[in-house]
């Protein structure tokens, strides 16, 4: 077993997760329940959560790098497809919640721009709805009405 528990550990040392993570099934079921192997069990677990942590970090990096850049849609794409290979990531689902704001806000924004002051109101109204009143759709809401003032 020590030879074994030493060249899982070494595949761990390199990097190499899936070669340890196959021997190590089989150690499982050779040694079921031995101590040596519980313990690289739960470190093969810590391994993983860790890579997929960074995963995830480095995910939400490109996909915040996307929105800053005016990519909106592209960014909740990408963002969708990351949520599907780590589901129930509560960082992802803030992000997308925040992305569909900036969405629903550009909307509005694009609206005004082109003098649709109705359109404006009824995608300011949804978004509103959809996300309550933040910092941004309370300013595009006094803008709104200050431009519906002036006219």
């Amino acid at each position: 077993m020590a030879t074994v528990v030493a060249s899982i550990e070494d595949l761990l040392a390199r990097g190499d997760i899936a070669a340890a993570g196959q021997a190590l099934d089989v150690a499982e079921r050779v040694f079921r329940t031995a101590r040596p192997i519980q313990e690289l069990r739960s470190r093969m677990d810590a391994v993983k959560q860790q890579q997929q942590a960074g995963r995830v970090s480095s995910l939400l990096a490109d996909v915040r790098r996307l929105a800053d850049a005016g990519e909106l849609p592209r960014a909740i794409s990408e963002l969708l497809d990351a949520m599907e290979r780590f589901p129930a990531n509560q960082s992802m689902e803030a992000q997308l919640l925040d992305l569909r704001r900036r969405e629903a806000a550009a909307v509005v924004m694009d609206a005004l721009s082109a003098g649709d002051m109705d359109g404006a109101d009824r995608a300011l109204r949804l978004a509103e709805k959809r996300f309550g009143s933040d910092d941004t759709l309370m300013d595009l809401r006094w803008r709104l009405d200050a431009l519906r003032s002036d006219s």
